[in-house]
């Protein structure tokens, strides 16, 4: 990753670096640690969080839980008869019951009332 950073040639080398390491993220579906980043951009957690907070204003781990969650929108739009506790081993939950606290914390509804509320009632597909 500093190879690409160091061939690149418009904008700073950091949003170019924040550009990478957004991709790497979105193309994992938001399912990729911290640690990870550390080790495939060469960076340490400091500044990679840096990087977020000065570009995005958000952590990186903010970043990751938000494109999860957009993930776990755009899976129950596809297939809203999925059940939950697929939808929590497929994008990395520790259980069920944690990933229904990260969609009420993300969404304000629980997954049910969402599927009721949202999806089965518009159809409006949740953009990717």
């Amino acid at each position: 990753m500093k190879e690409m950073i160091k061939s690149g040639t418009k904008g700073s080398q950091g949003e170019i670096l924040l550009s990478q390491i957004k991709k790497l993220i979105t193309d994992r579906n938001g399912i990729v640690k911290i640690s990870t980043l550390v080790i495939l951009s060469g960076y340490s957690a400091r500044y990679i969080n840096y990087l977020f907070e000065m570009y995005s204003g958000i952590s990186a781990k903010q970043f990751c839980n938000s494109v999860r969650m957009e993930c776990v929108l755009n899976e129950f739009y596809n297939n809203p008869d999925v059940s939950f506790s697929c939808i929590a081993r497929k994008f990395h939950f520790y259980d069920q019951a944690h990933f229904v606290h990260e969609f009420k914390k993300s969404t304000g509804k629980t997954p049910s009332q969402y599927l009721d509320e949202v999806i089965k009632s518009s159809k409006v597909p949740v953009s990717a």
